[in-house]
């Protein structure tokens, strides 16, 4: 199968070499034809990985024409470039059947997921939905991880499953990519919140408590998504919010802990890439307080309608002790 990573980011390189590692050559879309030269060059991503030198199989290009022979396309970028660049520029070239399999990690404005978006703009194609409690560094040097495969069909299961024969990563599946979707999506918005309660220097008794209601919150707001909880059980749900929720190099944990120690961050700037603050507005327009209290209160949060005292005060239900805090 032809193979097209679009996007020389971090993920998107750590991917090719996973699918490189298996013998397979790979194409890598990068932004810029200053990074595919570079990459060629060198043998290395210097901006990302610059001591690893990269499997010759990794052919980098900035040309977008590679996109139209792909029989697999992953997409490795921002969310807001899916309908910018990649919408415009690649979609209309890409041939019907081809295997689209979207690693983004994000709310859509208009249709809530990605696999809502291209059932509707793009039903020729054949979308999937990789995600998993997965960092890029882990992946690039072969750490075991887990990830799930949303896909609709078996072909398209099964075809991803063979790009990475010789990865120590591990698949379960979903049938609903869309579910995939969502809750890789929702996990970026409780690790902001987990961020902001360890800028709190609360213990692990207080954390994980709080981890059990943001699972328990979670659960309640994909039902109100129209999207099946039991999502949570796979790769993709509980151990990708803990991932996320909890480790260092989180960026929407780190983004918290800003939050919670009152750094003022621009969310608004292009190179921003804390997702959970662009998706946090998009669940609280769709689920009510009643059902997602947490997600409405990070949003006022955000918007400067309530400080970090009275919101963590809620979630602990510390009443006027959280003034010792903040």
């Amino acid at each position: 199968m032809k193979t097209v990573v679009v996007g020389g980011g971090a993920f998107g390189t750590a991917i090719a070499e996973a699918i490189a590692r298996s013998g397979r050559p790979v194409k890598l879309l990068c932004r810029t034809q200053i990074q595919a030269s570079s990459i060629q060059t060198t043998g290395r991503n210097l901006t990302y990985f610059p001591t690893i030198v990269l499997s010759g199989l990794i052919e980098a290009t900035a040309d977008c024409g590679v996109c139209s022979g792909a029989d697999v396309l992953f997409l490795a970028f921002p969310a807001r470039e899916l309908t910018k660049s990649f919408q415009q520029r690649i979609m209309p070239i890409l041939r019907a059947g081809t295997i689209v399999v979207n690693l983004i990690k994000g709310f859509d404005e208009e249709f809530l997921t990605f696999a809502r978006r291209f059932a509707i703009i793009a039903p020729h194609l054949e979308y999937v939905s990789l995600k998993g409690p997965t960092f890029a560094r882990p992946v690039l040097l072969n750490e075991f991880g887990g990830m799930t495969i949303g896909a609709t069909s078996a072909h398209s299961d099964t075809s991803v499953r063979s790009l990475f024969s010789h990865s120590l990563l591990d698949f379960d599946s979903s049938s609903s990519p869309d579910a995939v979707d969502a809750v890789s999506a929702l996990k970026n918005i409780y690790a902001i919140l987990l961020g902001i309660f360890a800028s709190s220097n609360f213990g692990e008794n207080s954390t994980f408590g709080l981890m059990s209601k943001i699972l328990k919150e979670a659960r309640n707001v994909l039902i109100a998504l129209d999207v099946s909880p039991e999502i949570l059980d796979n790769y993709c749900g509980t151990g990708d919010i803990l991932l996320t929720g909890l480790c260092e190099t989180s960026r929407n944990r780190t983004f918290g802990i800003m939050l919670g120690k009152g750094v003022i961050v621009d969310s608004s700037c292009n190179n921003f890439l804390a997702e959970g603050a662009r998706s946090v507005s998009i669940v609280a327009g769709r689920v009510n307080p009643v059902v997602g209290p947490m997600v409405h209160d990070l949003k006022m949060l955000i918007d400067g309608d309530i400080t970090v005292g009275n919101m963590l005060s809620k979630f602990t239900g510390a009443g006027s002790s959280m003034a010792l805090i903040r």
